[in-house]
């Protein structure tokens, strides 16, 4: 596509490299028999590596533990493992590692689940050190992957007029407020904005762009705080939505090891509680189309924004877990990079020191064509979007 490239993940399989036995220091409340296995498995000798455990969905307690192993690993070993079955977590550490050049760490989801083939494989890959950050995906029988990535295209289409509402959350930021314009230009639709009137002062661009909207009829603009489902429910009510776009959220930056639990609660919140808020508050069953606004963050480590990368990993993650829910919904979390022309990255000036860093940004009205060609051809899938040419992605394995 034009100035722009799209990226689809795919499994490049692996073997555990040369393995010793570790003493383990278990952190976690992951499955009770693969943290009895490791247990069993430490060694007696040596300096302790920690070993995070977590579960299958992302738990609140899951920022404490993610941020316990770390002290733990940069008070002694300098290394981390982080075992789950699909809660995720390991944004955080490929940031932290990037910011601490101490550190190093091994991501290990156990993509079929704790079995014994599964953990034997787990325990041989965290004994191996290696620099760096890497993430290995096990399935039940023992086979390992590493992640690659292809660039893909998508048709050019010409779009469907859609029946019903596409809801809009974040619809009054830079990039939601564009969305809506796209998509009503584009598709016929009527863009209903959802966004927190409290929060802060519209800027000028978007009080622009919303009054073109309201010109054009059929736009609606809803008051809510995402993260209250309560909130979420009363202005959604009987609302005929059938697509949804969850472009809240929040940007903040800091190094991982300032972090604090209850801050990366806070970026969470807009991304995944509200994900789930506005899924429970509309009729399921009418939806056809649900695409989330993630960021490369959570793909490729960004200095100071380990916190930002957790919170759009696990909005991935939520968004490819709800499609088990919505048989007749495609479901696509899309993670961009930053873009030119809108959005929170625009705004703070961060796209200057971007491109000096080889990271071309996308292009407004590229990347509204990637979403209105995504939006009128429905799938469920997880897909990288960057400016043409960047130079940190796809990251190394």
């Amino acid at each position: 596509m034009n100035r722009i490239a799209v990226w689809r993940a795919h499994r490049v399989p692996v073997a555990p490299d040369r393995s010793e036995a570790r003493p383990w220091f278990v952190i976690g409340a992951g499955p009770a028999p693969l943290r009895a296995v490791l247990h069993a498995s430490a060694a007696r000798s040596g300096p302790a590596v920690p070993v995070v455990v977590l579960g299958d969905r992302f738990r609140p307690d899951d920022n404490e533990f993610l941020l316990r192993g770390l002290a733990v690993a940069r008070a002694g070993s300098g290394r981390l493992v982080l075992v789950h079955t699909g809660s995720g977590g390991g944004s955080l550490l490929n940031c932290a590692v990037a910011e601490d050049g101490r550190l190093s760490a091994i991501e290990i989801e156990l993509s079929g689940g704790a079995t014994p083939p599964a953990v034997e494989a787990a325990i041989a890959f965290a004994g191996h050190h290696a620099d760096g950050y890497r993430h290995v995906e096990i399935d039940g029988n023992g086979n390992a992957w590493r992640t690659g990535w292809s660039d893909v295209d998508f048709p050019c289409v010409d779009p469907a007029r859609m029946r019903g509402e596409v809801l809009i959350t974040g619809g009054l930021g830079g990039l939601g407020i564009r969305v809506a314009g796209m998509l009503r230009a584009r598709t016929g639709i009527r863009p209903v904005l959802l966004d927190d009137l409290g929060r802060g002062e519209i800027s000028g661009d978007v009080h622009a762009a919303l009054a073109r909207l309201k010109s054009s009829g059929g736009t609606t603009v809803l008051d809510a705080d995402v993260t209250d489902l309560a909130q979420v429910r009363t202005v959604l009510a009987a609302r005929q939505v059938t697509g949804i776009v969850h472009c809240a959220g929040d940007v903040r930056g800091g190094f991982v090891a300032s972090a604090t639990a209850s801050r990366l609660a806070a970026l969470q919140a807009p991304k995944v509680t509200g994900l789930r808020n506005v899924l429970a508050a509309v009729d399921r069953g009418a939806l056809r189309r649900l695409i989330t606004f993630g960021s490369i963050t959570a793909r490729s480590p960004h200095s100071n924004m380990g916190a930002y990368a957790l919170a759009n990993e696990l909005l991935r993650r939520s968004t490819i877990a709800a499609a088990d829910d919505l048989p007749g919904c495609g479901c696509t979390a899309v993670e961009w990079s930053l873009f030119s022309g809108a959005g929170q990255a625009h705004r703070m000036g961060a796209v200057r020191q971007a491109r000096s860093m080889g990271m071309p940004p996308v292009p407004l009205q590229a990347g509204m064509d990637v979403l209105l060609r995504l939006f009128t051809n429905p799938s469920t899938d997880s897909l990288a979007v960057t400016g043409l040419g960047d130079r940190t992605f796809p990251p190394g394995p």
